[in-house]
């Protein structure tokens, strides 16, 4: 298997098979990493230039609670590093064991259609249904000065075709994972969750309503939290928050949430976070839908950026 560019592409190879190969090789060997069974393999199929599919079903699998937790902090720490909002890094100059990719031979090509299901996944007790669907993802061979092939992604052009995300699972099953998941992260701080409730009611077509409970002890300090949000994405798919509320039956803590209302409130009205910053450059949303109650669904469509 090839090594690793530092930019997680896999080294050049000799041939374009033998890169898709090695391309396959190490999304495996991350599946294996974090501990995911079983872990079957996607499966290419090349057409010319382009690839015809990309099909990967991980319908069954499991993926234990602690890798999860550890993807979320490799993220943390990733997002803290200068630079790591650049979605490009510079890949079109960046050198390959002595050859410059500016002075590589690019040849367009395309992804007709690529397709990721999971009916279910399971992390922990709770399965999570995905159905995702790309097609006509565009991105460039580029074949180095010394004949071996290499490729990098060409969304910046603004070209994708369109893709579909559809995703739901038991909200229950969701409360469970986030107990989990909060419970072994306060742990790390000697922090003992004792409680987390969740309630989740549709409050509009991209608005869902949270109301929930959480209480917590570190040595002989304990304490709880009542708290209700609105949690919506707006017509140019920006997420905000209005309507928060806390409280406690704990004075200390009532006394110091108080204090902080103002705050509070301040913050939330301040609270945008655009999802397109989440999407691939030369991405957008067209389309999006969540529903809540017994069941948590998001449906997205994303399609092309128009070029400039």
């Amino acid at each position: 298997m090839s090594t690793p560019e530092a930019d997680g592409r896999p080294a050049p190879a000799r041939s374009r098979a033998e890169f898709i190969d090695a391309a396959v090789d190490e999304i495996v060997a991350e599946g294996e990493r974090l501990g995911v069974r079983p872990l079957p393999r996607p499966v290419v199929e090349a057409d010319g230039d382009d690839i015809a599919s990309v099909r990967w079903n991980l319908s069954g699998a499991e993926i234990p609670p602690d890798a999860l937790i550890a993807a979320m902090e490799a993220d943390l720490a990733a997002d803290s590093q200068p630079g790591s909002a650049d979605g490009q890094s510079g890949a079109a100059t960046r050198s390959t064991e002595g050859a410059p990719l500016d002075k590589a031979v690019r040849t367009p090509a395309t992804i007709r259609e690529a397709v990721f299901t999971a009916r279910p996944v399971r992390i922990g007790k709770s399965g999570i249904v995905v159905d995702a669907r790309a097609r006509d993802v565009p991105f460039d061979w580029l074949t180095l000065p010394d004949g071996r092939h290499t490729a990098v992604s060409a969304l910046q052009r603004g070209t994708l075709g369109s893709a579909e995300v559809q995703a739901e699972a038991p909200t229950q099953d969701l409360v469970d994972l986030a107990r989990l998941v909060f419970g072994r992260a306060l742990a790390s701080e000697q922090v003992r969750l004792r409680r987390l409730d969740l309630e989740l009611s549709s409050a509009g077509r991209r608005a869902v309503r949270a109301q929930g409970a959480v209480a917590a002890r570190k040595g002989i300090l304990s304490g709880s939290v009542r708290a209700s949000a609105t949690i919506e994405v707006d017509d140019a798919f920006v997420l905000r928050l209005r309507d928060v509320a806390l409280t406690s039956a704990n004075p200390i803590i009532g006394v110091a949430l108080l204090v902080l209302r103002g705050r509070i409130r301040r913050y939330a009205e301040d609270f945008a976070h655009d999802l397109a910053t989440d999407l691939p450059p030369g991405c957008r949303f067209t389309a999006l839908e969540i529903t809540a109650g017994e069941r948590l669904t998001f449906n997205a469509e994303i399609a092309g950026s128009t070029p400039a």
